[in-house]
């Protein structure tokens, strides 16, 4: 009968300091950027102009994704998962047409294929390898359309990277107005 209370007792004792474990660790990743965490809301300066950069992200899902500084750049890196994607806010001074060009880098011969949604307006993209993973790339996207002077939430979400090694290292996105 003694034996069978220590048995327990040493069970009970053991799940809990593993479960503490668990919390414990959860909370210095969520902390230190390994999972999700909010980023701020990112306002358009006087001429309109809104840059979205790395450490403003909201890294989102499992995966090995990280803000690091690299190459003199401060980036998400280690983004090796489509499952992982970015979340960005933003605030607009004025409705209308947004041209959306990002910095990035990507080995020589990769492709990554991506998509950029704000609410219901979804942008395809593919961007081709800048020559390594410190050779930075700027790229012109496309253009999204911002319906108003309001808060906005924009994903980055990754498609299809063709085997490739990683999605790519994530600089920034730079959303400039443009005039009618």
């Amino acid at each position: 009968m003694n034996i069978t209370k220590n048995i327990v007792f040493d069970t009970v004792i053991k799940t809990g300091l593993i479960i503490a474990f668990i919390f414990c660790m959860g909370f210095v990743m969520v902390k230190y950027g390994q999972f999700s965490s909010r980023g701020p809301v990112v306002q358009s300066d006087s001429e309109g102009l809104i840059v979205l950069k790395a450490a403003d992200a909201e890294i989102v899902g499992p995966g090995r994704a990280r803000l690091e500084n690299y190459a003199g750049q401060q980036d998400i890196g280690f983004w090796d998962s489509t499952s992982q994607f970015l979340k960005l806010r933003l605030k607009t001074k004025t409705g209308g047409f947004y041209q959306v060009e990002m910095k990035y880098s990507l080995p020589a011969g990769q492709k990554t294929k991506f998509r950029i949604d704000v609410e219901d307006r979804k942008l395809e993209c593919l961007i081709d390898g800048s020559g390594d993973w410190d050779h930075w790339q700027q790229k012109t996207l496309g253009r999204i359309k911002f319906d108003t002077d309001e808060t906005y939430v924009l994903f980055v979400k990754p498609a299809d990277t063709f085997g490739s090694k990683g999605v790519m290292n994530f600089c920034w996105l730079k959303l400039t107005p443009i005039q009618n």
